[in-house]
């Protein structure tokens, strides 16, 4: 009895140590356009290359930042949202490039409620997105 009790003890802890997990909602012009109550979070490398959602039912969400060659560095550049049934989608882009007329207000995600760049925490970030033109809510919750 006293060693089943160890191994459950041992198994629990070994599921805790995995990736992080949360729960993410990707709302647009009042439209869900991601969502999954537990997602698996990892980081993408190079660090600090943003962070990856990976849903069970395949579908997925990635916040890809900037390159270390461009000024801004460690901000999103580009949301990328894959459906469970893997049809392509176009990326979502938030740093603005005003030659090709995108919103010139969207300034990637500075200020106090930026998306975090060290793991993501449970909470409501605003992102201004250049192409689509608008706000992007993302909600992050404990699964």
């Amino acid at each position: 009895m006293r060693s089943r009790i160890t191994f459950l003890l041992i198994a629990a802890a070994l599921l805790g140590c995995g990736e992080p997990r949360a729960g993410i909602e990707l709302r647009f012009d009042g439209e869900v356009k991601y969502q999954c109550d537990d997602a698996s979070v990892s980081e993408l490398t190079p660090k600090p290359g943003g962070w990856a959602f990976k849903c069970g039912d395949g579908s997925s969400a990635y916040f890809v930042y900037e390159t270390a060659d461009t000024p801004a560095k460690g901000t999103i550049e580009t949301i990328t949202i894959t459906p469970k049934d893997g049809a392509a989608q176009p990326d979502l882009r938030v740093l603005a490039d005003e030659a090709a007329g995108e919103c010139p207000s969207a300034k990637a995600d500075r200020g106090a409620d930026a998306f975090p760049t060290r793991g993501p925490k449970t909470g409501t970030y605003t992102i201004a997105l250049a192409q689509p033109c608008g706000p992007l809510e993302v909600v992050i919750t404990a699964p």
